[in-house]
């Protein structure tokens, strides 16, 4: 008999469908810093970089992305909710807001290379390490913030 049969390019995370930052009453400096660890789980090698984009925002978004500057490190050995062990390969993302990398990094085409490419059985872990940091203004009282981070990889 003849078969056929399609691999797969799979990523997962292990934040278990919580969000990664659930926050209230910041203050001017304050920061929220959390880790998430990003699996590899396709049967192919991607032959593309993980990228990072965000996603739509929130439905009650109200702008606070603008007050918030945004870090995003990549490395190894951290789980959800836990940077205590994150070693920093490199940094992705800095010197910009919420408000820059949602309107910057909308897919795939326009998201930020990671510097990961997958290998099977090897190599598939990454972690990455997101702070957000309270700009000193006060137009950002009573604002709230609802972006959303998402990670790919391609086979082609």
């Amino acid at each position: 008999n003849n078969s056929l049969s399609t691999g797969t390019v799979t990523l997962v995370d292990d934040d278990t469908g919580l969000a990664m930052f659930s926050v209230t009453d910041m203050a001017p400096l304050d920061s929220a810093i959390n880790c998430i660890e990003v699996e590899y789980a396709g049967s192919l090698t991607a032959l593309n970089p993980v990228v990072l984009y965000a996603g739509s925002n929130g439905g009650g978004d109200t702008g606070l992305g603008t007050y918030l500057d945004l870090t995003i490190e990549v490395g190894r050995i951290a789980t959800f909710n836990d940077c205590s062990s994150f070693a920093a390969i490199g940094t992705i993302v800095s010197g910009g807001t919420v408000a820059d990398f949602v309107a910057g990094n909308t897919d795939y085409a326009s998201g930020v290379a990671t510097g990961w490419t997958p290998v099977v059985g090897t190599d598939v872990t990454r972690a990455f390490r997101v702070t957000v940091a309270l700009q000193d203004d006060n137009a950002a009282q009573g604002l709230v913030g609802q972006p959303t981070f998402t990670w790919e990889v391609q086979s082609n």
